[in-house]
């Protein structure tokens, strides 16, 4: 398991716990090359806000147009938009 973080506090705290940790964000293409997204079997997204949320589906789906997705937090309905409009 790989976490993405933009909050440099939790990454140095979640570091601190043994987890593998990504400073950056999700919807950049170059940050999921370095968590590894060609080598995922699929992503959770756990970001509050809708639009941040979307752009991070919207990422994924043109880096790995095949990887599972779940997103927590935010209404599927704007998932599946995320994902159709890709």
């Amino acid at each position: 398991m790989v976490l993405v973080e933009l909050n440099a506090d939790t990454v140095k705290e979640q570091r601190g716990f043994g987890r593998t940790v990504v400073f950056g964000d999700i919807s950049n293409p170059e940050v999921l090359q370095k968590a590894g997204i060609n080598d995922a079997l699929g992503v959770v997204i756990s970001i509050p806000e809708h639009e941040a949320a979307a752009r991070a589906c919207q990422s994924i789906r043109r880096v790995a147009p095949d990887l599972f997705i779940r997103a927590a937090r935010i209404s599927v309905a704007t998932v599946v938009l995320s994902i159709i409009a890709v």
